[in-house]
């Protein structure tokens, strides 16, 4: 079945796997905002042994996951959800299931991860983007 949202973006998601999503999205949040709190309060440095400079690498990887899960929540409300945000193509079920905040197909995200620019008309297909 293919979900069309009022952005006019059609994916292969039905809507009870989009709430599927959207919940494991909360759930990763939820995560991430205590995992926050544990490091600021020390709790997270007491229960190993961590140095201040792992702590603050810690603290930095759960602050960008807590961005990627916001973006992906974002993009969840505005019907872009599964829509890689490089090349328009679909991020594909399975990355989501493993990776709710995917943002990328994985061809996309194997260019990103190896220091190459977005496909060639990522740009373009910004512009024309509607802007929410």
């Amino acid at each position: 079945m293919r979900n069309q949202s009022a952005a006019g973006v059609v994916t292969d998601l039905t809507q009870a796997e989009l709430l599927t999503f959207e919940a494991a999205l909360h759930e990763q949040r939820s995560f991430r905002l205590e995992q926050l709190a544990e490091l600021a309060d020390g709790a997270g440095a007491r229960s190993a042994p961590l140095g201040s400079e792992v702590a603050g690498a810690l603290e930095q990887a759960a602050r960008h996951a807590l961005a990627e899960i916001d973006l992906a929540l974002d993009r969840l409300r505005d019907g872009r959800y599964g829509q890689c945000v490089d090349c328009g193509g679909a991020v594909g079920r399975d990355r989501l299931e493993v990776l709710p905040a995917a943002a990328r197909c994985m061809p996309c995200q194997h260019r990103i991860s190896s220091g190459r620019p977005p496909a060639a008309d990522t740009a373009q297909r910004r512009i024309l983007r509607p802007v929410r």
